[in-house]
């Protein structure tokens, strides 16, 4: 039966229609704060690796005698105890004492406790000096041959997860899976969210992805070792995006329909500030432990939220559970002062009266088309995969790996761009803030395609500029390469309303499902870019984020443009499109090809009397 079945004043327009009735006010405010307060979360999960991995300049010591002499004598070095101020600063930024190269031809690593035969002293005052140092400046020992005893540069960060299980070296390629794990986490957590709201509730999902994050965020701050750092930064990266999903659905299905597109583009802000606010705390907060608390600090708040939130009426409507639903329409209309606008009662008998027939109407319909798991996965690849869909899956699924790729590689590139990186990331918070703002009304005014062209080939022709620019512009390369952001951050926010569009309604869902999971591969690998390709070649990220861009770009034209254009429903209507647009340019190829003739006739008459 359709919804507009129910036909009293305040029901009219379906659930819609009741919400708006009930109007906006207290009653959204609590259930506001859950995504409000993941968001807050989020940026020290997918780019906190700035700050919390982020590199340090070392030197390397082959056995305790040279690193003493070097550090208490100033023998053959430069003498230790002046690395203090704006010296320290110096030796950060590339001095001849902090050189960040490993030793070719190392004595094996001292063992146990002892430190090596010691050479110019005693085993136990060498020992004892290294403890010594140890504290003053951040001396110990390492499992490597390439670096048995390394000192770290803490004139900017005082420890990292780099610095403190020695991700250099040999073990350097081990530091990109700090950040990779991280977005590979919130990518799988996203489909487990998603999962979760929809069977045992918004809140609850939120609920248990919150109190799983602040058990993983716990331990992951006193992990031993480094494989255990990355499980939990996999899991609790992944148990903050499992709270998104639900989070921002329970908004969304209590915000009225009029509210709900500015709803929309509101919640995707504190992201962008926050990200900003995560530069500032990192500013006062140098030690990677603290700063990983101190940035996950709101899901405390997260916890506390989602047991005072209600459910969502429309999930539980959904779901059978008529009488919950009841109750938490009935707060809703209190705490909003809506009481002389509309009767609860009628209401919920009527939708529940509604969704009843429609879950049987489901029910039958899925029992005569009952399918297995397999076929329904044929099914599901045969309709993505059809020739029409083909152009699309192909095209968008390559656009959405060089659009995370862009977004996150740009985002994280803070330690190869400058020695700033507190202001290099509180920037692109509000970067990416203004493109949002900016592009939401946009969207309105010119086509969708038109807008993610420009961004993607804007963005990709500014960071190849920043390529050619010389060192001695610095400020030229920041205003390129905070543009170059601004337009893949605009973009990204169009690309969201764009790819669920260009998805006929049968395979929507699935469709971008599929788009995004292909889009965190491009998350994944940017960690790669930033940090191992920049190691090789220091130009080599930059080229890469230039090439993206343009390539992403030139995509666009294969695709439709859905502005004002009605959603496809089936695949097969994308299949009709597909054979018209092919029949009208071979049309057009036929009348361009006949006046041609046409006109060579004129030229030279007699000539097409045969015609």
């Amino acid at each position: 039966m359709a919804r507009a079945s129910i036909s009293e004043p305040e029901t009219e327009g379906g659930f819609d229609g009741m919400l708006s009735a009930i109007g906006f006010g207290r009653w959204q405010v609590i259930i506001l704060l859950l995504p409000i307060f993941t968001m807050a979360v989020y940026p020290t999960h997918l780019l906190g690796a700035s700050f919390l991995n982020a590199p340090l300049s070392f030197r390397c010591w082959s056995d305790e005698a040279e690193m003493f002499a070097c550090v208490a004598d100033g023998e053959n070095c430069p003498n230790r105890n002046d690395l203090d101020g704006a010296a320290a600063e110096g030796a950060a930024n590339g001095s001849s004492y902090y050189d960040s190269v490993c030793l070719t031809s190392a004595a094996e690593p001292p063992a146990g406790g002892g430190g090596g035969d010691g050479g110019g002293g005693a085993d136990d005052g060498g020992a004892a000096s290294l403890l010594l140092f140890n504290d003053s400046y951040g001396i110990h020992r390492t499992s490597m041959s390439s670096c048995p005893i390394v000192e770290y540069d803490t004139s900017v960060f005082q420890l990292t997860v780099m610095s403190e299980f020695d991700l250099i070296c040999e073990r350097s390629y081990l530091r990109p899976l700090f950040a990779t794990l991280g977005t590979v986490g919130t990518m799988f957590g996203s489909m487990l969210g998603g999962f979760v709201g929809d069977r045992w509730g918004r809140i609850k999902a939120v609920r248990i992805g919150a109190i799983v994050n602040v058990i993983f965020v716990g331990i992951m701050v006193v992990s031993p070792n480094y494989p255990l750092i990355l499980l939990t930064r996999f899991l609790a990266g992944g148990a903050v995006s499992a709270c998104l999903v639900p989070a921002w659905s329970a908004a969304l299905e209590s915000t009225p329909n009029g509210g709900r597109a500015l709803v929309g583009m509101l919640l995707g802000l504190p992201f962008s500030f926050l990200l900003s606010a995560l530069a500032g705390l990192a500013y006062f907060i140098r030690n990677w432990k603290y700063l990983m608390m101190a940035g996950s600090s709101p899901v405390l708040l997260l916890v506390v939220v989602s047991f005072l939130a209600p459910e969502s009426p429309r999930w539980l409507l959904q779901r059978g559970r008529g009488e919950e639903a009841r109750k938490v329409l009935r707060l809703a209309v209190k705490l909003n002062r809506s009481e002389g606008k509309l009767n609860v009662d009628s209401c919920v008998d009527k939708f529940i009266k509604v969704f009843r027939e429609e879950a049987s109407a489901a029910a039958s319909k899925n029992s005569e088309n009952k399918l297995s798991v397999v076929e329904k996965f044929r099914k599901t690849l045969k309709m993505l995969f059809s020739p029409a869909m083909r152009v699309i899956i192909v095209c968008l699924g390559i656009i959405w790996i060089l659009h995370n790729l862009l977004y996150v590689g740009v985002a994280l590139n803070t330690n190869n761009f400058t020695d700033d990186p507190f202001l290099y990331v509180a920037l692109t918070g509000l970067m990416d803030g203004s493109a949002v703002i900016l592009m939401t009304p946009l969207t309105s005014c010119f086509g969708r395609r038109t807008l993610l062209m420009i961004g993607f080939l804007g963005g990709g022709v500014l960071f190849f500029l920043d390529f050619a620019v010389t060192p001695e512009l610095e400020w030229l390369r920041w205003v390129l390469v905070m543009a170059g952001l601004f337009f893949v951050a605009g973009s990204l926010q169009v690309n969201f309303l764009y790819a669920p569009e260009v998805f006929p309604t049968e395979i929507r869902a699935r469709g971008f499902a599929f788009v995004q999971v292909l889009g965190g591969i491009g998350s994944s690998a940017a960690p790669f870019i930033t940090d191992v390709l920049s190691q090789t070649v220091h130009w080599g990220p930059t080229v890469v984020f230039g090439c993206s861009g343009i390539v992403g770009g030139l995509l666009f034209p294969f695709l439709p443009e859905t502005k004002n254009q009605p959603l496809p429903d089936t695949v097969e209507e994308i299949e009709e499109i597909r054979r018209n647009k092919k029949e009208q340019k071979k049309e057009k190829k036929k009348t361009k090809s006949l006046e041609g003739i046409e006109n060579q006739c004129y030229v030279e008459e007699g000539s097409c009397t045969h015609l």
